[in-house]
This record gives C-alpha cells, structure tokens and sequence, in this order.
C-alpha cells in the first residue's frame, strides 16, 4: 500500500465526486430537498466594520476637513468598539491593513 500516483488521484477523484453527485442528487429529489448554492455565513458585526470602512473612505472626498476629522473619530471609537474575535476579524479592514487608518491619522 502506500499513496496513489498523482496522474492516477485525479481519475480517483474525478470518479469518486461523480459517485457522489449522482449520489445526492437523488438523495435531494427522493426527499424533496430543493438544490441551493452554498451560502457562507457572514457575522453582522463583520458588515458592520467593512460598513465603517466605506464610511471613512467616503469622508476622504469631503472638503470640510474639520467636520471629517470629527466624523473620523466618531468612526474610530465605534471601530474601537467593536468587540470581534480575532480569527472573525478581516485582515484588510483590521489594523495596519485598514487603508482610511493611515488618513484618518492625518486628519486628527
């Protein structure tokens, strides 16, 4: 026993998901279960801070700075705020990674 080559995996594969497609196709229509794509879950509180991020970002195009800077930090408290788990969290909208941190900085 051992592995099976690379060249002969995908043939496995290929015929192993056909099985199980055929499989639980007919397992959906004997139950009546309707086909639906997957749809992963997404934590409101995730919405809520990519939400904030477009805010920010909006606030860069407005000419009163003085009422952005405000509005800026405003942001920053909720951004604060938000109590997320870590592995929950976005890369690019967390830390150095969230592009309006770097200008709210400038604004304040």
């Amino acid at each position: 026993m051992g592995k099976i080559p690379k060249r002969e995996a995908k043939e496995y594969k290929d015929n192993f998901r056909a099985a199980y497609d055929y499989f639980f196709a007919r397992f959906r229509k004997a139950k009546n279960i309707p086909d639906r794509p997957y749809v992963k879950k997404v934590d409101p509180r995730v919405l809520a801070q990519e939400k904030l991020a477009k805010q920010a970002e909006e606030l860069l195009q407005q000419s009163n700075m003085e009422e952005a800077a405000e509005k800026g930090k405003q942001l920053l408290m909720e951004w604060k705020n938000m109590k997320l788990h870590p592995k929950a969290q976005d890369p690019e909208l967390n830390g150095s990674g969230w592009p309006a941190t770097k200008y709210l900085s400038l604004i304040t």
